[in-house]
């Protein structure tokens, strides 16, 4: 059996342009893909693109400021960047392959997990008794009598 070396090359190029076209419909999905999540009251709205970077923040009119605000734009961006990886499995289109696809979602939901669900609004929580969540309180910690100290004071005051 002899090798053709120039049919070896045809088909070694032909394998490298289907990588070069999957490589470039990868490329053209992730520039495509985008995800947009609103907060839970409605007020603020983010978009982030395939890297998780925010592209758009909108905040509406009132509603919250300072740190309730801060906290409210991370929460929503958290939840966009989570859905990210959904996202880019509906812009790159599936001839790239199962495997890629896979091992790419794979890599946002490592990057990007869901978020826990957020904390109740404290203002709106009535709590009775100790929280269950809350690590137990710490014992006071007691100094141990040096050599020579004299814990009796029947006989004397308590200054010296």
């Amino acid at each position: 059996m002899t090798i053709d070396p120039e049919q070896l090359f045809v088909d070694y190029q032909a394998k490298l342009d289907d990588v070069v076209r999957k490589a470039e419909q990868v490329t053209a999905g992730l520039k495509a893909a985008s995800v947009t999540e609103r907060s839970d009251d409605g007020q603020v709205t983010v978009t982030v693109d395939a890297s998780g970077n925010v592209t758009d923040l909108r905040i509406g009119p009132g509603g919250r400021q300072g740190p309730d605000l801060a906290q409210s734009i991370m929460a929503t961006m958290r939840r966009a960047q989570a859905r990210l990886a959904d996202a880019v499995q509906q812009t790159v289109p599936p001839t790239v392959g199962t495997t890629l696809m896979t091992e790419l979602a794979d890599q946002y939901r490592r990057t990007y997990p869901a978020p826990p669900p957020g904390p109740r609004d404290p203002r709106r929580t009535m709590r009775l008794g100790a929280d269950p969540e809350a690590p137990p309180p710490a014992r006071p910690l007691r100094r141990r009598p040096a050599p020579g100290d004299d814990t009796d004071y029947s006989n004397r005051g308590l200054l010296r």
